[in-house]
């Protein structure tokens, strides 16, 4: 049996298929290997739209920022943000950032946003991200005119509640916290 076996080896019309074979089995088997050892992340170089498909339905239709949006926001970097006058952001926040907060607690300014010290603000920018019929998403962008501060980017999406718009969500952008979801006030 061995000798039957070592004279079909001999033949080259035996070996060279099976050697094909083995070689691209061996092939595919070193490329797998290498793929689950380093999983693809695909990067994208230059500018242009995000590679991303996102379904921005649940938001509603694309809507023109309303005065009254970008006025919250604005007020409420100013009032809460900077600690002007944290009593006065109780009427702008929806009742989600409110949740376990009573209006005694809330005056004290230990809520639940990042301050930034108004000393060392130099300019604040709103970036709109998403402008929609339920929600907006904007990026805060505070620089500083101090270095003992650096500036932060942060997410503020404010959501329609009884006809106002209302601040439903601040934080640092690039955190672990989730990103707001529509329809949370």
């Amino acid at each position: 049996m061995a000798t039957r076996v070592v004279e079909l080896w001999d033949r080259p019309i035996v070996r060279r298929p099976v050697v094909l074979i083995a070689t691209v089995v061996l092939a595919l088997g070193i490329v797998r290997y290498v793929q689950d050892q380093h999983p693809h992340v695909p990067t994208y170089i230059g500018h242009g739209p995000t590679p991303f498909k996102v379904d921005n339905s649940q938001y509603g239709p694309v809507i023109k920022m309303p005065k009254q949006a970008l006025a919250t926001a604005t007020a409420f970097v100013q009032i809460a943000v900077e600690r002007r006058d944290v009593a006065k952001s109780w009427a702008m926040v929806a009742p989600n950032m409110k949740a376990g907060f009573t209006f005694a607690r809330w005056k004290t300014g230990a809520i639940p946003v990042v301050p930034f010290p108004r000393s060392a603000l130099k300019s604040v920018d709103l970036v709109a991200i998403r402008v929609r019929a339920k929600d907006i998403l904007l990026q805060a962008n505070l620089t500083s005119n101090n270095a003992q501060h650096k500036g932060q980017e942060n997410l503020l999406e404010l959501v329609p509640v009884n006809g106002r718009w209302l601040v439903s969500y601040y934080l640092p952008k690039g955190g672990n916290p989730p990103l707001p979801a529509a329809g949370t006030p």
